[in-house]
């Protein structure tokens, strides 16, 4: 049919608007009027509602969250249906939304965590204590301690420096308790560690005979400390002779104090010198200084064939 006879037929009107003829098709529905349809056409309603919304920008919000609280239900149901029907679609429109603005993501995160940081720790101790959780973590552990052995060797050294107070005074008290329940067990500790412990002190002179010497510096509350490698360094520069009668120290030695312990010196290793037994008891505590003095006075009817001074 052409539009005249539309028009003859009454398949169609003039809008109140535009003034223009158009088929019934073209205008929304309305009961109250005498054909049904509005007055005007779809066309000019969406003109119209268009620029309602550019001129009064307040009342079209306001108009909205009215609407959008009235009508949340019906709202939340058919988002819900239109997400079921379209998952696969929205999780690729998310994820390509996500690689384009990472920054976006990440400051996102961030307001969320910062938001909800107590929910999350919650949250977290919860899914950490599911026993699925707990033998995948030790699987993990167990894995990644045996392919990475020096990094946990570093780690568990970090923390006991970190906390050797508080580890030794647990290790100690666990130790006492043992003790107290278990006599057995204390004098086979007892046996055992007199053992292992000769035999660590003739496998480890060096370290031995620091032990000894820090320990005589902390009954007299002496400054400074020093290690095996000290010893040996010193040693060296002095190359394995003796002080004062150059007698090799290749075989034995003793570490002596320059200024003795009991005379106010320190641990710390330019403290230390490397002498022959028979030096060091003669020189007993006397300074380096002194005894030096000591030994010029000597006459050569009784000194020593090994002084070289």
């Amino acid at each position: 049919m052409t539009k005249d006879t539309d028009q003859k037929i009454g398949h169609g009107k003039v809008c109140a608007k535009c003034g223009e003829w158009k088929l019934l098709e073209e205008y929304h529905n309305r009961a109250e009027s005498k054909d049904g349809k509005r007055n005007d056409c779809k066309e000019c309603v969406t003109r119209r509602v268009h620029q309602h919304r550019i001129d009064s920008p307040e009342r079209v919000r306001a108009a909205d969250k009215k609407s959008k609280t009235k009508h949340a239900d019906k709202k939340r149901l058919r988002d819900k249906k239109y997400r079921e029907e379209n998952i696969e679609k929205l999780r690729e429109n998310q994820r390509r939304w996500k690689k384009a603005n990472p920054e976006k993501v990440k400051a996102s995160g961030a307001r969320y965590r910062e938001k909800h940081t107590d929910e999350l720790k919650i949250k977290g101790t919860e899914y950490r204590k599911r026993p699925e959780v707990v033998d995948a973590q030790r699987e993990w552990q167990r894995a990644d301690r045996i392919a990475n052995p020096e990094k946990y060797k570093e780690n568990s050294r970090r923390q006991r420096e970190k906390n050797r107070e508080k580890i030794n005074a647990r290790n100690l008290a666990a130790m006492k308790e043992k003790y107290a329940s278990d006599p057995e067990y204390r004098d086979r500790k007892r046996a055992d560690s007199k053992v292992r412990g000769k035999v660590w002190r003739s496998e480890n002179a060096d370290k031995t005979r620091v032990h000894v010497l820090i320990r005589r510096g902390r009954k007299r509350n002496a400054d400074g400390s020093h290690t095996a490698d000290d010893i040996r360094r010193i040693n060296y520069e002095q190359d394995y002779k003796c002080v004062y009668c150059k007698t090799p120290t290749h075989d034995g030695y003793h570490v002596d104090h320059k200024t003795p312990l009991a005379r106010g010196g320190s641990n710390w290793p330019d403290n230390l010198q490397v002498l022959c037994a028979h030096c060091n008891v003669s020189k007993w505590s006397r300074t380096h200084e002194e005894y030096i003095e000591y030994r010029e006075k000597l006459t050569p009817a009784n000194d020593n064939e090994k002084s070289g001074l």
